[in-house]
């Protein structure tokens, strides 16, 4: 049998150079379908904050017409996403405290040796509770019968989830696995957008909150210098929400400043997975 040109195989070489951007996305859908890929980016929040929804979106589903907002999330989801030149493996972990759940964040972040970088998805207390039962409970038997002490009960809640994740980062360093970045995500902005700035100071590094402590913390823990961090606002979904007798109209002025908020998001992530 002949060999082959140094020519054709030259071209070939060069060829495969020129599209290896196509050719590492359709590998990693590849290892994604069957389950076999190592996690390139976590995504991590409460149950119904969006995080199937925001990664939807990045994925490209939720702009087709027959796409339907999903149900709260019980299983791992993972998505092969193109992210600026290359394509990641993003795993979103469900929100609830479920076996799943803890073998998908123990997974991501002590099995899988190419995690990049952390999404956590906040929505500084908007967060709705599907199950009927529970939500008479809350506002009858709890109490938390306004908007306010939702929002209030939530950012306490999302508080011991945040503090969790951010346990699980120090012991992936801790393990010589280096988590190049972090960002949190704050959604829902569209049901308030005349204090975002206000939600943005909550989750900063720079606020007292108790969020920036426990992140603060974090990062200092690991070594600043060893991790970027980032603050997001975006809005995944624009719906109304209602809690008891009180309602808050979405009213982020349209689609395009949903748009523009979507590609600073893209943009970002792009940037810290370089």
């Amino acid at each position: 049998m002949g060999t082959m040109p140094w020519s054709l195989l030259i071209r070939s070489s060069l060829t495969a150079y020129q599209k290896r951007h196509l050719l590492q996305h359709l590998w990693k859908n590849l290892l994604t379908f069957s389950d076999l890929g190592k996690t390139n980016i976590v995504v991590l929040g409460r149950p119904a904050v969006g995080k199937s929804v925001l990664t939807s979106k990045l994925y490209g589903e939720a702009n087709d017409f027959s796409w339907e907002l999903p149900d709260t999330s019980s299983e791992v989801e993972s998505r092969a996403i193109q992210l600026g030149e290359w394509t990641s493996l993003v795993r979103v972990i469900p929100g609830q405290t479920t076996a799943e759940s803890d073998i998908g964040i123990d997974e991501a972040f002590n099995k899988h040796s190419e995690l990049q970088g952390v999404i956590f998805v906040a929505d500084w207390g908007f967060t709705g509770i599907r199950d009927n039962t529970l939500k008479e409970s809350m506002i009858k038997k709890q109490g938390i019968d306004t908007l306010e002490k939702l929002r209030q009960h939530n950012l306490k809640s999302e508080l011991a989830y945040f503090k969790r994740a951010c346990d699980k980062i120090r012991e992936a360093y801790s393990n010589g696995r280096k988590i190049k970045w972090v960002l949190i995500v704050i959604n829902k902005v569209d049901l308030f957008p005349e204090n975002v700035e206000d939600a943005m100071n909550y989750y900063s590094l720079n606020s007292n909150s108790k969020f920036a402590e426990i992140l603060n913390e974090t990062l200092k823990s690991i070594g600043e210098l060893n991790i970027k961090c980032s603050i997001m606002p975006i809005s995944a979904w624009q719906s109304d929400f209602s809690w008891n007798k009180d309602e808050v109209k979405t009213n982020l002025g349209g689609t395009d400043i949903e748009r523009e908020l979507f590609r600073e998001l893209i943009t970002k992530i792009a940037e810290f997975s370089k």
